[in-house]
């Protein structure tokens, strides 16, 4: 029985969201679904349930199949899904970053993680999804853990930067495409909304939302309202993702 529960919790979260799904994106559908087969046939001691299950989801592959012949392309899919997590992603984020994030908000990160691990079926993801994809399923289980205790879910990663000050050492992220680099604030406007700051290219005037705290392990900072140690960083995600230590354990 214990099986049957464990082997049905593995399967479930790419068949839920193939069901999701399968009427606005049948492709993704198809693919969540068979990398739900694929996972399920790694599963040692199936029950006669599990084999009827995947025989059953078997069916509904080979029906896509028949019902749109040459509509599979690998290297078209790959971007197809990627880019589908990356859009559910992000619609998470922006919410969450807005300080509005719900009980959906929290399905949403869900929903794009799970995405992000069926796209492993191409190949292994790269640097900045493999991020996402930690990311997203680490801010769902923190925004569900916050709602069930009765608390408003912290934005972004939870950290809280000092005040960017001038000599502030900050991680600076200058545009979309290229990987946060190491910089140091040299003056701010009086609201702190710009900055100016020197970049190993040069000096250049930055947004806030351009700069994050710039902690390595060790530094002590301020995580939720309480004071912590930061344990790692992890800058395939924007803000950074920081592993903390405080008194309550390491999130």
């Amino acid at each position: 029985m214990g099986d049957l529960a464990d082997h049905r919790r593995a399967l479930l979260p790419f068949l839920q969201r193939a069901e999701e799904v399968a009427k606005v994106e049948p492709k993704v559908a198809y693919y969540c679904r068979l990398y739900a087969v694929e996972e399920g046939l790694k599963l040692k001691n199936r029950s006669k349930a599990i084999e009827e299950l995947l025989v059953s989801v078997m069916d509904k592959l080979e029906q896509f199949k028949k019902g749109n012949p040459g509509a599979l392309n690998a290297e078209e899919d790959k971007l197809l899904l990627e880019g589908f997590a990356l859009k559910i992603f992000a619609r998470a984020d922006r919410v969450d970053r807005a300080g509005k994030a719900s009980m959906s908000t929290c399905k949403a990160f869900y929903a794009a993680s799970v995405f992000m691990e069926v796209c492993t079926q191409f190949g292994a993801l790269d640097e900045d999804l493999l991020g996402k994809q930690k990311y997203a399923a680490w801010k769902a289980a923190d925004i569900r853990k916050a709602l069930r205790e009765g608390r408003t879910p912290t934005p972004g990663s939870g950290v809280e930067p000092k005040s960017y000050s001038p000599g502030t050492k900050v991680w600076v992220k200058v545009d979309e495409v290229s990987p946060p680099v190491q910089g140091a604030v040299l003056s701010s406007d009086d609201q702190q909304l710009k900055f100016l700051v020197s970049l190993p290219s040069g000096s250049q005037e930055l947004k806030a939302g351009q700069l994050a705290l710039h902690a390595v392990p060790g530094t002590q900072v301020t995580y939720k309202g309480e004071p912590g140690k930061v344990l790692s960083v992890d800058l395939a995600v924007w803000p950074p993702s920081y592993e903390v230590e405080h008194q309550n354990g390491v999130v």
